[in-house]
Parts: structure tokens; sequence; C-alpha cells
């Protein structure tokens, strides 16, 4: 797998992901970033653009949605921690935070985050070196 991120205006990061598996076809998705610096952790807001349900809708039409994580970066390598939905989903059940889950989404659950930016980030950030984050990429510089 190789991944270039590209700055582009303002705040914003370009992901550029390519993948190609043995006696398989080249893989490449794209997406769009910014970052959140928080004060025990640091972390990527990636927007996914996802085309829409309805058939009504025009076909370069799209519905923006965000996947968070952590990452750290030194001197020659990226790490990358995913959220671990069944941790998040406890948490939302206990009220640590605002949110839904939804299990009759196919082909996946989705759980949707919608509390305060300040509570969110105060969650994700006390829980950074918690169970919260579990490991999802680790990537050394090339060039």
């Amino acid at each position: 797998m190789e991944l270039t991120i590209t700055q582009e205006k303002g705040n914003w990061y370009r992901i550029r992901d390519t993948e190609t598996g043995p006696g398989e076809k080249e893989h490449v998705s794209s997406d769009r970033c910014f970052p959140t610096l928080a004060k025990n952790s640091n972390f990527l807001n990636i927007e996914m653009r996802v085309s829409p349900k309805h058939e009504s809708k025009k076909k370069d039409e799209f519905v923006q949605k965000f996947m968070f994580a952590k990452y750290a970066v030194t001197k020659d390598e990226l790490q990358i921690w995913n959220i671990d939905e069944e941790q998040l989903i406890l948490d939302i059940r206990a009220k640590a935070l605002l949110g839904e889950i939804d299990n009759a989404s196919t082909p996946w659950r989705i759980v949707r985050l919608h509390d305060r930016g300040a509570r969110l980030l105060k969650y994700f950030s006390e829980r950074s070196k918690s169970t919260l984050f579990v490991p999802s990429g680790h990537f050394k510089r090339i060039s």
C-alpha cells in the first residue's frame, strides 16, 4: 500500500491510497482530511464523499460524511489508530457522549455522533491513550 498526502487550501489535506494485491488490479481511493490538535493527541477528520442512495439524485451529487482517527507523526513514520466501534457503542449507551447506533444499515452498522464539538474533543482527548483507539496503519516515508 502506498499513501500520499498533499496539502490543499486552508487546513485541508488530500489522502491518496494506492493498493495492489497479488494478482489484482490496482485500487486507488482519494479522500480529504483536516487535522485537529488536542492536548493529549492529534486527530484527523477524514471526509468521505458517499453517493446518495436515492436514484432521483444526480450522479455527481454526494453525501458528506466524516470519520475520526487518531494519528502521530515522527520524522519518517505516520501511525494511525481507528476508533474501536464496540467501545464507542458502550460509551454512547453509558451517556459519555451523545450518539446513535443504526443497526438497520446495510451492509454495515453505522454509529453517528452528534454531541457538541467541545464535548467530543474532550471525550476523544481523555480516551486517546485508552482502548478506544486501535492501531490501523503504520507507514514509513519512502521519499
